[in-house]
């Protein structure tokens, strides 16, 4: 990390936006430390970076421990997005199998979506799942999951250690 990499954001005025902001992995990890939450952010995940994002998300959360022992965590948050084409077919074809009537007089369908919503489930507070088709990636297949932690049931060491296989939980949920 160097100097130029880490930056005081004055937050528009509100204390609560002020932020400590720190870009790694060559701009493709952001860390925004603010007054109440800490925010790590990939605009990409390439597999052979995915153990270096993990460490230093760990890192982080141990660093504000370190400078503040009492400090306590209410809660983890995961975002995933996920844009991937489908061997053999369309993104279209696979999503209007979740989709079994499609409301009519509106116009013609160009397609269809989906969100699953789940309530709390190992230590998990929620998760959020959706489908749809990629609107950046033609032909492609747009998976988004969210899911929340209380941080009472995992700690930040056991929730970095199980995201791999929840999110092919998920995946495998939804047949992919």
């Amino acid at each position: 990390i160097k100097l130029t990499d880490i930056r005081i954001q004055g937050g528009g005025g509100s204390v609560g936006e002020q932020n400590l902001l720190i870009h790694l992995f060559n701009y493709i990890m952001t860390v925004r430390i603010r007054t109440e939450r800490v925010d790590v952010s990939c605009s990409e995940m390439p597999r052979e970076l995915l153990d270096g994002f993990k460490a230093a998300t760990l890192d982080t959360l141990r660093a504000m421990k370190d400078y503040r022992p009492d400090l306590s965590f209410r809660g983890f948050g995961l975002a995933l997005n996920l844009h991937a084409r489908l061997d053999g077919m369309t993104a279209r074809d696979y999503l209007a199998r979740f989709v079994t009537s499609v409301p009519q007089n509106l116009g013609p369908s160009i397609g269809v979506g989906t969100i699953f919503y789940f309530g709390a489930n190992e230590g998990r507070v929620f998760t959020n799942v959706i489908a749809d088709v990629s609107a950046i990636i033609p032909d492609a297949l747009f998976v988004r999951v969210h899911a929340a932690w209380d941080a009472g049931s995992v700690t930040p060491d056991a929730l970095m250690a199980g995201a791999d296989a929840f999110i092919q939980r998920v995946l495998e949920g939804l047949g992919l």
